[in-house]
Protein backbone atom coordinates (compact mmCIF):
# COMPACT_ATOMS: atom_id res chain seq x y z
CA UNK A 1 0.00 0.00 0.00
CA UNK A 2 2.79 2.51 0.64
CA UNK A 3 4.39 1.73 -2.26
CA UNK A 4 1.11 2.37 -4.53
CA UNK A 5 0.83 5.53 -2.07
CA UNK A 6 4.18 6.71 -2.88
CA UNK A 7 3.46 6.17 -6.83
CA UNK A 8 5.81 3.73 -7.20
CA UNK A 9 3.94 0.57 -8.14
CA UNK A 10 0.08 0.01 -8.74
CA UNK A 11 -2.12 -2.31 -10.68
CA UNK A 12 -0.94 -5.26 -12.62
CA UNK A 13 -2.98 -7.99 -14.75
CA UNK A 14 -4.86 -10.24 -13.12
CA UNK A 15 -3.39 -13.52 -13.03
CA UNK A 16 -6.38 -15.89 -12.73
CA UNK A 17 -8.51 -14.33 -9.29
CA UNK A 18 -4.67 -12.88 -8.32
CA UNK A 19 -3.85 -9.28 -8.47
CA UNK A 20 -0.34 -8.72 -9.48
CA UNK A 21 1.54 -5.17 -9.34
CA UNK A 22 3.88 -3.15 -11.78
CA UNK A 23 6.10 -0.26 -11.73
CA UNK A 24 4.62 2.52 -12.49
CA UNK A 25 7.26 3.74 -14.76
CA UNK A 26 6.93 1.10 -16.62
CA UNK A 27 3.17 0.64 -16.56
CA UNK A 28 2.45 4.41 -17.08
CA UNK A 29 5.13 6.36 -19.29
CA UNK A 30 5.51 9.60 -17.42
CA UNK A 31 3.46 12.27 -19.40
CA UNK A 32 6.04 15.41 -20.79
CA UNK A 33 3.37 17.74 -21.29
CA UNK A 34 0.82 18.46 -18.23
CA UNK A 35 -0.93 20.83 -19.67
CA UNK A 36 -1.72 19.17 -23.16
CA UNK A 37 -2.63 16.01 -21.04
CA UNK A 38 -5.24 18.16 -19.07
CA UNK A 39 -5.79 19.77 -22.69
CA UNK A 40 -7.08 16.64 -23.96
CA UNK A 41 -9.06 15.45 -20.78
CA UNK A 42 -11.23 18.49 -20.62
CA UNK A 43 -11.69 17.97 -24.67
CA UNK A 44 -12.54 14.58 -24.35
CA UNK A 45 -14.79 15.41 -21.38
CA UNK A 46 -17.03 18.37 -23.23
CA UNK A 47 -17.26 16.05 -25.62
CA UNK A 48 -19.22 13.54 -24.02
CA UNK A 49 -20.63 15.05 -21.16
CA UNK A 50 -21.64 19.06 -22.24
CA UNK A 51 -22.68 20.88 -21.39
CA UNK A 52 -20.89 21.24 -18.49
CA UNK A 53 -18.61 23.64 -16.08
CA UNK A 54 -15.13 23.85 -15.02
CA UNK A 55 -16.04 22.56 -11.66
CA UNK A 56 -17.88 19.21 -13.15
CA UNK A 57 -14.41 18.57 -15.09
CA UNK A 58 -12.40 18.66 -11.74
CA UNK A 59 -14.90 16.50 -9.92
CA UNK A 60 -14.62 14.03 -12.91
CA UNK A 61 -10.89 14.73 -13.91
CA UNK A 62 -9.61 15.50 -10.00
CA UNK A 63 -7.50 17.54 -11.33
CA UNK A 64 -7.44 20.99 -9.50
CA UNK A 65 -9.28 24.08 -10.49
CA UNK A 66 -6.54 25.83 -11.45
CA UNK A 67 -5.60 23.10 -14.27
CA UNK A 68 -8.83 22.88 -15.51
CA UNK A 69 -9.29 26.54 -16.07
CA UNK A 70 -5.95 26.55 -18.14
CA UNK A 71 -7.00 23.17 -19.81
CA UNK A 72 -10.32 24.84 -20.52
CA UNK A 73 -8.25 28.10 -22.26
CA UNK A 74 -6.52 25.77 -24.63
CA UNK A 75 -9.92 24.29 -25.98
CA UNK A 76 -12.54 26.85 -25.63
CA UNK A 77 -12.24 27.87 -29.20
CA UNK A 78 -13.61 23.92 -30.00
CA UNK A 79 -16.61 24.39 -28.09
CA UNK A 80 -19.53 26.81 -27.69
CA UNK A 81 -20.59 28.20 -24.46
CA UNK A 82 -23.67 29.11 -22.66
CA UNK A 83 -24.09 30.83 -19.01
CA UNK A 84 -26.34 29.67 -17.18
CA UNK A 85 -26.73 31.14 -13.79
CA UNK A 86 -23.68 32.54 -13.81
CA UNK A 87 -22.42 29.44 -14.38
CA UNK A 88 -20.02 28.94 -17.87
CA UNK A 89 -20.98 25.77 -19.60
CA UNK A 90 -19.21 24.17 -22.39
CA UNK A 91 -20.66 21.78 -25.08
CA UNK A 92 -19.96 20.44 -28.59
CA UNK A 93 -21.45 22.62 -30.65
CA UNK A 94 -21.88 19.82 -33.25
CA UNK A 95 -23.04 17.17 -30.77
CA UNK A 96 -27.16 15.75 -31.24
CA UNK A 97 -29.52 17.51 -29.28
CA UNK A 98 -30.93 16.02 -26.60
CA UNK A 99 -34.82 14.91 -26.99
CA UNK A 100 -37.07 14.66 -23.97
CA UNK A 101 -38.45 11.16 -24.03
CA UNK A 102 -41.07 9.82 -21.76
CA UNK A 103 -39.60 6.59 -21.96
CA UNK A 104 -38.19 4.47 -18.45
CA UNK A 105 -34.87 5.54 -17.60
CA UNK A 106 -33.29 2.88 -14.85
CA UNK A 107 -30.67 4.81 -13.59
CA UNK A 108 -28.04 2.37 -11.28
CA UNK A 109 -27.21 3.24 -7.96
CA UNK A 110 -23.64 5.27 -9.43
CA UNK A 111 -24.42 6.58 -12.22
CA UNK A 112 -22.27 9.24 -13.91
CA UNK A 113 -25.29 11.19 -14.63
CA UNK A 114 -26.27 11.93 -11.14
CA UNK A 115 -22.35 11.79 -9.39
CA UNK A 116 -20.87 13.68 -12.45
CA UNK A 117 -23.92 16.70 -12.24
CA UNK A 118 -24.79 16.96 -8.20
CA UNK A 119 -26.98 20.06 -9.27
CA UNK A 120 -29.45 17.64 -12.03
CA UNK A 121 -31.84 16.66 -9.70
CA UNK A 122 -35.36 14.61 -10.34
CA UNK A 123 -38.34 15.92 -8.01
CA UNK A 124 -39.88 12.62 -6.41
CA UNK A 125 -43.11 11.65 -6.76
CA UNK A 126 -45.89 12.02 -4.42
CA UNK A 127 -45.42 8.69 -2.43
CA UNK A 128 -41.78 7.51 -3.33
CA UNK A 129 -40.75 4.28 -2.07
CA UNK A 130 -37.86 5.67 -0.80
CA UNK A 131 -37.74 7.63 2.71
CA UNK A 132 -36.06 10.97 2.62
CA UNK A 133 -33.07 11.09 4.79
CA UNK A 134 -31.92 7.20 4.70
CA UNK A 135 -29.34 5.95 2.33
CA UNK A 136 -30.33 5.22 -0.88
CA UNK A 137 -28.62 1.98 -1.93
CA UNK A 138 -30.39 0.94 -4.77
CA UNK A 139 -30.95 2.66 -8.66
CA UNK A 140 -34.12 5.00 -9.38
CA UNK A 141 -36.31 5.03 -11.75
CA UNK A 142 -36.95 8.38 -13.78
CA UNK A 143 -39.84 8.78 -16.06
CA UNK A 144 -41.01 12.63 -17.50
CA UNK A 145 -37.43 13.83 -15.42
CA UNK A 146 -39.12 12.80 -12.03
CA UNK A 147 -37.89 10.07 -10.13
CA UNK A 148 -40.75 7.63 -9.43
CA UNK A 149 -39.20 4.64 -7.88
CA UNK A 150 -36.12 2.37 -7.13
CA UNK A 151 -35.10 -0.36 -8.97
CA UNK A 152 -32.69 -3.03 -7.90
CA UNK A 153 -31.38 -6.39 -9.39
CA UNK A 154 -29.16 -9.62 -8.90
CA UNK A 155 -28.30 -12.40 -11.47
CA UNK A 156 -28.06 -15.83 -10.98
CA UNK A 157 -27.36 -17.66 -13.97
CA UNK A 158 -29.14 -17.31 -16.87
CA UNK A 159 -31.43 -15.53 -15.19
CA UNK A 160 -31.66 -11.46 -14.05
CA UNK A 161 -34.18 -10.94 -11.02
CA UNK A 162 -35.65 -7.51 -11.20
CA UNK A 163 -37.27 -5.71 -8.27
CA UNK A 164 -39.50 -2.25 -9.04
CA UNK A 165 -41.11 -0.56 -6.60
CA UNK A 166 -42.75 2.49 -7.75
CA UNK A 167 -44.82 5.68 -6.15
CA UNK A 168 -48.41 4.68 -5.79
CA UNK A 169 -49.43 6.97 -8.35
CA UNK A 170 -47.19 5.87 -11.22
CA UNK A 171 -47.97 2.42 -10.59
CA UNK A 172 -50.53 1.67 -13.15
CA UNK A 173 -49.52 4.31 -15.37
CA UNK A 174 -45.88 3.77 -16.22
CA UNK A 175 -46.17 -0.23 -15.46
CA UNK A 176 -45.64 -0.08 -19.74
CA UNK A 177 -42.52 1.85 -19.28
CA UNK A 178 -40.84 0.32 -17.15
CA UNK A 179 -41.55 -3.22 -17.71
CA UNK A 180 -40.03 -2.08 -21.75
CA UNK A 181 -37.27 -0.52 -19.73
CA UNK A 182 -36.60 -3.55 -18.12
CA UNK A 183 -36.92 -6.11 -21.16
CA UNK A 184 -34.29 -3.62 -22.56
CA UNK A 185 -31.57 -4.45 -19.97
CA UNK A 186 -32.17 -8.05 -19.68
CA UNK A 187 -31.57 -8.50 -23.74
CA UNK A 188 -28.45 -6.34 -23.63
CA UNK A 189 -27.20 -8.30 -20.34
CA UNK A 190 -28.43 -11.62 -22.69
CA UNK A 191 -30.73 -12.99 -19.62
CA UNK A 192 -33.67 -14.17 -19.08
CA UNK A 193 -35.77 -11.75 -16.81
CA UNK A 194 -38.02 -12.19 -13.64
CA UNK A 195 -39.60 -9.04 -12.95
CA UNK A 196 -41.32 -7.84 -9.84
CA UNK A 197 -43.25 -4.68 -10.01
CA UNK A 198 -44.96 -3.06 -6.94
CA UNK A 199 -46.12 0.04 -5.84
Amino acid sequence: MNAELQGVICSGPMRGRQQTYALLDERVPRATDVTGDAAELARRFFLGHGPAGIPDLARWSSLTIGQCRDAVDAVKDRFDCVTVEGVELWFDPDAPRARQSSDALLLPLYDELTLSSPVITFPQAAGHPHTPGEDLFVGCVIIAETNVGIWRRTVKGRKMIMEIVLAPEALERSRPLVEAAASKLAIFNGKDLELTITG
